[in-house]
């Protein structure tokens, strides 16, 4: 049977889930500081690129 729920469990997961949008915005502003310093060696297909070094991707469908 399932564990009830109370506003202390309800709170704490909202307490986690604002602490792991911090760290997912702190983490993607780390990618996007590696990316802007990186010198891209690009992986071609016809559609997209792809930086075999930091992940970057273009699209190259216009």
């Amino acid at each position: 049977m399932a564990q009830p729920f109370t506003n202390e469990t309800v709170a704490a997961l909202k307490e986690e889930i604002s602490h792991l949008k911090a760290r997912i915005a702190q983490l993607e502003q780390q990618l996007a500081d590696i990316q802007a310093k990186c010198q891209h060696i690009f992986s071609e297909t016809p559609i997209m690129r792809k930086c075999v070094k930091c992940g970057y991707t273009e699209s190259m469908y216009y």
